[in-house]
């Protein structure tokens, strides 16, 4: 692992290259009304240049994306997995049918890269002439190379962080002007290895790992796309019954880990007696806390902090402590 890239992200900036995401746009007078009675979060109420995490859902209430969607002017601009890009616009088509709505793989022209650590607003300022707003998933307007930008305040895999959003033409030379310009500032690239850590570090889940088609929001503890109160969307009946009636079998729960192997993604988690509480969805070492950890889906007779139970690794075992945070 680049452990300077890692660091960067606790004492200065991390730069992640986000350019592989896709994006998604929707235009058309009926837009926000047509996605709000599509996805689990509020559309109608979201400020102009402002943004909120939200996921698509089947009609049995499980997950087909999650994504961060952000209100400009004149359309929305959906920030997903490229992977998932085809699959959610052709999914949204089916149901437009009298509403004046067009969704539109624009993922081509947007480059996209995150900056997390504590320098990010110094770093925006640099690079775009203007830091990030104060509040989290908003939007300020900035300029590189006499082209507009946007800066989005985004605490990700860091305790503070922000997004840049820009022409797909700018993107090559941001990301060697954030290096260079921001060398002084401590600025590192972090590469997937250092991402991946960062990710399991804050417990953020991801498409392939956590998150599929056959699991709920609520499993993965997507409370923040989640409104209670918007009324019907697509999956809205079954997520309300889940949370307010029947629960979930499983939820998605952090392990610290002792030992030095990092357990594979699908390994048993076990109890005392060996019975499976569940399994590993994403493991990691971590620098900072100087042993293993994973995000894991456990039944919820395990889900208490302080829980001990153990990783299956191989023919021998680990310990694995259920923790709330990571610290």
């Amino acid at each position: 692992m680049d452990l300077d890239a890692y660091q960067a992200a606790r004492q200065s900036a991390a730069l992640i290259d986000l350019r592989g995401r896709g994006k998604i746009r929707a235009s058309g007078p009926d837009r926000v009304s047509f996605l709000h009675s599509m996805v689990s979060n509020d559309v109608e109420k979201l400020a102009p240049m402002a943004g909120r995490f939200n996921t698509f859902l089947t009609m049995k209430g499980k997950i087909v994306a999650s994504f961060y969607l952000y209100k400009f002017d004149d359309d929305l601009l959906i920030d997903l997995d490229a992977d998932l890009t085809a699959t959610t616009i052709e999914t949204l088509n089916k149901f437009i049918i009298m509403d004046e709505v067009e969704l539109e793989d624009v993922s081509s022209e947007w480059a996209h890269f995150s900056l997390q650590g504590p320098s990010c607003d110094q770093a925006a300022k640099l690079l775009l002439g203007t830091a990030p707003p104060q509040a989290q998933l908003h939007l300020a307007q900035g300029a590189f190379q006499g082209r507009t930008a946007w800066v989005i305040r985004k605490a990700d895999l860091a305790q503070d962080g922000c997004e840049v959003l820009l022409d797909s033409e700018s993107g090559e030379d941001f990301g060697k002007a954030a290096l260079e310009k921001g060398s002084a500032l401590g600025i590192k690239a972090a590469d997937d290895e250092v991402v991946e850590t960062l990710r399991v570090e804050a417990g953020r889940p991801r498409h392939g790992a956590e998150l599929d088609e056959g699991r709920y929001p609520m499993e993965a503890r997507l409370n923040e796309a989640l409104d209670f109160d918007k009324g019907c969307y697509i999956g809205q009946e079954v997520v309300a019954k889940a949370t307010y009636i029947g629960g979930v079998a499983r939820l998605l729960c952090r392990l610290a880990l002792k030992g030095e192997k990092v357990p594979e993604k699908g390994a048993k988690v076990v109890n005392e007696e060996g019975r499976t509480a569940g399994s590993v969805t994403s493991a990691v070492y971590s620098p900072r806390l100087g042993h293993p950890i994973a995000l894991a889906y456990l039944k919820k007779a395990y889900i208490e902090p302080g829980t001990m139970l153990q990783a299956v690794l191989g023919e021998d075992h680990a310990q694995a402590q259920v923790v709330e945070s990571f610290g």
